[in-house]
């Protein structure tokens, strides 16, 4: 599959994300079901272009443990999105934590750059909002822990900073996007993969009292 243009963008996505690994939960979870308030317009045009927006689901059966790595998802083009072996995350910053994702999602925005909208100069991972199990924490995290089911947002933030305060999130000092660099200049991944660091996870990640049900998962996405 890898390297496989997807000529097709209505169909290919999801045929492209299914033959790579990538299942659909029983049900689907519509474009701009997750929001409080729907915003029916956008959703329906997302779902002319996409279809029902499909939760992704990641098993170990799926994906086989690589040596020396995780699989991720890759885009290369438009409509070129690939299943890439990448590095295994691993803590960076005391205030990291590492999280084995087991449900992610195409979002909308995931779309300007794979019809050609936003320009792809350089192969990038893909994806941004994904839920999971923590795997690991840095010395400096206090409000996850190990085995803690997480929920992470589009971006990660510290939280705490005077921007972060006012509710401006993606303008936090210290906060980024998936599948970039962070503040320092490291790598980030993105949210379609097995393993992902997580920056700033205090501020970033949001654990659930209990592991929730697999019929809940798709509408902790955010």
């Amino acid at each position: 599959v890898q390297g496989r243009h997807l000529d097709t963008p209505s169909r290919g996505l999801r045929e492209h994300l299914l033959g790579v690994g990538l299942h659909e939960v029983g049900h689907r979870v519509k474009a701009g079901a997750r929001r409080a308030q729907p915003q029916p317009a956008c959703a329906a045009a997302l779902e002319r272009f996409l279809g029902p927006l499909d939760v992704l689901h990641f098993t170990d059966w799926m994906y086989p443990p690589q040596r020396g790595g995780v699989r991720a998802t890759t885009i290369h083009a438009p409509f070129d999105v690939r299943l890439s072996d990448v590095p295994d995350p691993r803590l960076i910053d005391p205030t990291d934590a590492i999280v084995r994702t087991t449900a992610s999602c195409v979002c909308g925005s995931d779309l300007w750059p794979y019809r050609g909208i936003n320009k792809v100069n350089e192969p990038q991972r893909i994806g941004h909002e994904f839920v999971g199990i923590v795997e690991q924490v840095g010395s400096s995290v206090s409000t996850v822990k190990v085995d803690d089911f997480v929920i992470a947002p589009f971006m990660f933030s510290d939280n705490t900073c005077a921007l972060c305060v006012r509710g401006v999130h993606t303008s936090c000092v210290q906060g980024g996007f998936w599948g970039f660099a962070d503040h320092k200049g490291h790598p980030v991944d993105g949210g379609q993969g097995e393993v992902m660091r997580v920056p700033v996870a205090d501020g970033t990640l949001v654990p659930t009292p209990t592991q929730p049900s697999q019929d809940l998962i798709p509408h902790l996405l955010t």
